[in-house]
């Protein structure tokens, strides 16, 4: 192993510990690159709930947005009620982003699928 190579593994080795996983994963778009900026996004928002999950940035930014276009449901006689609706929400907003970013995803591999049988069309 080169000297490179070891101060490579050294920071990987500090990134994945910091992450505490060794299989860092965004739970929308499925990026896996260990260098990527991952972020804990609470699901029902930090007021609801301790319930966390891992995104890395790109999707944390676009869920936040969404998430934050919801009306607050701070005043609600019922306070339970309202965490729970809070919660259900986010993951609504979650499994919809999610879906996004396969429906792209899929859009992308059947473009290049297509690229692939016929080249000449690609240029």
């Amino acid at each position: 192993m080169t000297p490179l190579e070891r101060d490579l593994q050294k920071i990987k080795f500090r990134r994945l510990r910091t992450l505490r996983t060794a299989n860092p994963i965004c739970a929308t778009c499925g990026e896996r690159r260990w260098w990527v900026r991952f972020e804990l996004h609470h699901i029902a928002g930090r007021k609801n709930s301790d319930l966390m999950i891992r995104l890395c940035s790109n999707c944390h930014y676009g869920i936040n947005i969404l998430q934050n276009l919801i009306p607050h449901l701070d005043d609600d006689p019922n306070p339970q009620l309202a965490k729970l609706i809070a919660l259900l929400e986010g993951h609504k907003i979650i499994m919809e982003y999610g879906a996004t970013c396969l429906g792209e995803t899929a859009t992308f591999l059947r473009e290049f699928q297509e690229k692939c049988r016929n080249p000449e069309d690609g240029q």
